[in-house]
């Protein structure tokens, strides 16, 4: 059973339109309740990022930023926290690339899987606009799918948060025009921004080893070639590792870096 949230109590307008929104998953009327909370004021500076948070999240961004101005002067005490939301929010104004992307593709239905079984896989779905059931032929085999369609890029990341079968099915974004441009997978996205940053190896070359023993890989962006040589130390090396190896690995050729 999935866990509930920390929802307040009682009739307020406040409290009405946080169920409305997260137990209702009526999101008109929580619009509707996080502005009469404001007007009232109760708890109107959490109603405010509430409903901006809202409106952002049902594709109205710029009514969300309205919104932000016209209460600015609530948040007087806690200008820090403002001035990240309306930051946050005024840069989705003229966002590119894949934060135009408003709908995903699930992958790898059954034949008889139906939108509420869709809407199973996730946590919560009070973000999704409409899911669509379709089938297409891949390498001559059938693949059911979904397209499930969002007010923003960030109604559908923040619903991905909740997907549970990433394992089991593929998840893609899809472009303005429907065309597959990527992996959805929240968790892989996230990861995959980490490592661009963050190389998980990294490595240093040397010119050569420091006593002059050994092969040496050839250092970046330089050539290399074979020559003849000699060791001060020749008849030492012999000794340790016997004439053989010695004849083998020194006698002829060794790397030389320039």
């Amino acid at each position: 059973m999935k866990n509930s949230l920390p929802l307040p109590r009682g009739e307020s307008a406040y409290a009405l339109a946080k169920n409305a929104e997260y137990r209702e998953k009526n999101l008109d009327i929580a619009e509707y309740f996080y502005n009469l909370a404001i007007k009232t004021g109760d708890r109107a500076e959490s109603a405010i990022k509430d409903l901006a948070s809202l409106l952002h999240q049902r594709g109205k961004t710029k009514e969300a930023c309205d919104i932000l101005d016209q209460y600015r002067h609530y948040f007087k005490n806690d200008g820090e926290k403002f001035e990240n939301l309306y930051k946050t929010l005024s840069k989705q104004l003229n966002s590119k690339g894949n934060s135009l992307n408003k709908s995903v593709k699930i992958s790898g239905l059954g034949p008889l899987d139906s939108k509420d079984f869709v809407l199973s896989l996730f946590f919560n779905t009070s973000r999704i606009q409409s899911v669509e059931l379709a089938k297409e032929i891949i390498n001559d085999k059938d693949n059911f799918y979904s397209i499930l369609k969002f007010n923003s890029h960030s109604s559908a990341r923040k619903t991905l948060e909740g997907f549970q079968k990433w394992d089991k099915y593929r998840v893609e974004w899809l472009s303005l025009t429907g065309e597959a441009v990527g992996d959805a997978h929240y968790a892989r996205h996230k990861m995959e921004e980490y490592r661009k940053h963050h190389p998980t190896f990294d490595y240093t070359l040397f010119e050569r080893d420091p006593q002059g023993y050994i092969f040496c890989l050839p250092v970046d962006g330089k050539d290399f070639g074979l020559r003849k040589c000699s060791f001060d130390h020749e008849h030492q090396a012999e000794e340790l590792i016997g004439k053989g190896l010695f004849t083998t690995i020194f006698q002829d050729f060794i790397v030389e870096c320039h």
